[in-house]
């Protein structure tokens, strides 16, 4: 509506000072005046000419804004998995936000991107309950139905640890339905009542127990978040024994490629069991062909241990055996047997009844212990320092034979 200058002598049309004290006041008074006066004319008006309304109807303010179907319409962009490489463009009443870049990496919904999550107008429609919030009932029921991969199952571990550890019965309700696996070919692993981690890098060959967090996954969460975030503890040896020398889990030292894993995790931790414990993995591990060899899978007395005096027709072990390392390069040989795969000392292999020497081949091949043999200084302590180390496995029949032996007088 246009107001004629002369209607308001002291103002000007295209500038009105509202600011100078002097005449700020009477500017005021002057526009509210003006105001009546255009509203007064406006009604006027109306009472005049009825037609007006039916004009103007479609210019004037309605009680509708925002207008409830105005969300219908309203389209962000979404990603409706974790994996995806595109948005999507979804209603927001279907969207989702999350205030957790680790949510964004593990949940299956539509989740708004977390960047574009932090802008006012996102925080404006959470308000006005036009977009969900993700929040813990939400992802427990979402995990219930998904299956994650590797890497999603370690983001989930990074956001559960980063939660407030009150309400632990929430933390373990949540670690005892989620599944995942390694790749998509995999297959599903369920955790069930979850209380250790691999800190022994087992093998993915070998069924791990359902109680214990795999070293693929362990690897990627901080010590603090392991145990004191999930509360979780290491696998000890003991525990390690007690689950692999089960009856149903014997079949596994009679394989070559699991056994190669099981005897090199035993042998790097061996010192970690007491007398009894060595006993009872003795008894248990000495009836079983458990020992790789040239030869195929021997129980420990009928394996032999490599050496340069043992004959190639003999059994000799296939593992990893580290040779020639004397009590002096301790740093030395440490260095090497970690840098070796799947290694197995000799020590280890010698306490489970696994053999130096076939004293059979000394009594029936009498030829071995030749005159050459016997003057060589060098020869003869070695052959002496075998015979020592193989004492406590010798049978009777053995030392009976051994004294026997001319050469040997």
């Amino acid at each position: 509506m246009h107001v004629y200058s002369h209607l308001i002598t002291t103002i000007e049309r295209e500038n009105l000072d509202l600011q100078d004290p002097y005449i700020s006041k009477w500017n005021r008074e002057l526009l509210l005046s003006v105001g009546q006066i255009a509203r007064f004319i406006y009604n006027q008006l109306i009472v005049v000419n009825k037609q007006f309304d039916s004009t103007i109807a479609s210019y004037s303010f309605q009680p509708s804004v925002p207008n409830s179907e105005i969300d219908k319409d309203l389209l962000v962009p979404v990603k409706r998995v974790p994996t995806d490489t595109n948005l999507s463009l979804i209603p927001s009443r279907q969207a989702y936000i999350a205030n957790s870049k680790h949510i964004h990496s593990f949940l299956s919904l539509s989740l708004v991107p977390y960047e574009l999550s932090k802008n006012g107008l996102f925080q404006t429609l959470k308000d006005r309950n036009l977009i969900i919030e993700v929040n813990n009932l939400l992802i427990e029921l979402t995990i219930l139905t998904t299956i994650l991969l590797s890497n999603q199952f370690v983001e989930f571990l990074h956001w559960l640890s980063s939660q407030n550890n009150d309400d632990k019965q929430y933390m373990k309700r949540l670690l005892s339905i989620v599944r995942f696996r390694e790749t998509n070919n995999s297959s599903i692993i369920a955790l069930k009542k979850l209380i250790n981690y691999d800190n022994f890098n087992i093998s993915t060959i070998l069924p791990l127990p359902s109680h214990v967090l795999p070293a693929s996954v362990a690897t990627y969460l901080s010590r603090d978040e392991l145990q004191k975030q999930l509360q979780l503890t290491p696998l000890t040896l003991k525990d390690f024994l007690h689950y692999y020398l089960l009856k149903k889990q014997l079949y596994l030292f009679t394989k070559e490629n699991t056994s190669t894993g099981l005897l090199h995790i035993i042998s790097k931790h061996s010192g970690q069991l007491n007398k009894t414990e060595w006993n009872k993995l003795k008894t248990t591990l000495s009836t079983i062909p458990c020992i790789p060899t040239n030869q195929g899978m021997k129980i420990p007395n009928e394996s032999y241990i490599p050496s340069s005096i043992l004959s190639s027709d003999l059994p000799i072990i296939t593992l990893n055996v580290p040779q020639n390392l004397t009590d002096d390069d301790d740093d030395d040989r440490q260095s090497i047997i970690e840098n070796m795969e799947n290694s197995v000392s000799a020590e280890f292999l010698k306490r489970l009844g696994c053999r130096t020497l076939n004293v059979q081949s000394f009594v029936h091949a009498p030829s071995l212990l030749t005159n050459s043999i016997i003057s060589n200084s060098h020869a003869m302590k070695t052959l002496i320092q075998h015979l020592m180390e193989e004492r406590d496995n010798m049978s009777e029949g053995d030392l009976h034979g051994l004294k026997q032996n001319e050469r040997l007088r």
